[in-house]
């Protein structure tokens, strides 16, 4: 199963995404619920839950990714040690991605993989070019 954002849903269309990717490399079907714009802390309508996304099946691998959207919806470049924490902590301990594996481990037997984001060209004037350093850090 292979779940998250626009990282993941991109190229779907033509059979060239991450999930394709994985699918053609392995020989195993891969089933990609993952969504552009995906989020994975709840906000009030920010987007699809990427940890609801998960369905409860003894998968041989969860694949995800998710984060990027939140820095970037909800740091405003003030909140963005806060934002980072309520997606992982430090010491990887905690938070939502945390959770989200643990949730996986908890009820199957699927292996788990969570999926950093490539790395971004510093003022590349894109969406997440403030974010730059928090993917880093999220990485």
């Amino acid at each position: 199963m292979l779940l998250g954002d626009s990282v993941m849903a991109w190229n779907r269309d033509t059979g060239e995404s991450v999930g394709d990717a994985l699918q053609n490399a392995t020989g195993k079907a891969v089933v990609n619920v993952s969504v552009g714009g995906a989020v994975m802390l709840d906000q009030q309508g920010a987007g699809d839950l990427i940890p609801e996304k998960y369905v409860d099946v003894d998968w041989a691998w969860v694949v995800f990714n998710g984060g990027a959207n939140d820095l970037a919806q909800l740091c405003g470049c003030d909140r963005c040690d806060s934002v980072l924490d309520d997606l992982v902590t430090a010491d990887g301990q905690q938070g939502r991605i945390v959770e989200s594996i643990q949730t996986v481990l908890q009820e199957a037997t699927s292996r788990v993989a969570y999926v950093g984001y490539y790395n971004l060209i510093p003022n590349a004037d894109i969406e997440f070019d403030a974010c730059v350093d928090e993917l880093t850090v999220l990485n």
